[in-house]
């Protein structure tokens, strides 16, 4: 065989090799989101809410992750 083929065997053995060791076989993870509020506090009003504790969370800020 002549050098050129088993060079481009070699090369082409190679690359077969790169891409079969990046795929892992683990998937990718799913998308999702999460969200919380923070920085407030529970407080009860006049009027009780629909919440366990009858209490409203007040003067938070919402951390939305997607």
């Amino acid at each position: 065989m002549s050098s050129k083929v088993m060079a481009g065997i070699v090369a082409l053995l190679a690359t077969g090799a790169v891409v079969m060791s990046q795929g892992g076989g683990k998937p990718m993870s799913p998308e999702g989101s999460t969200a919380a509020q923070v920085l407030g506090k529970w407080t009860k009003g006049e009027r009780p809410a629909f919440t366990l504790g009858r209490e409203t969370y007040q003067n938070g800020r919402w951390i939305e992750i997607t």
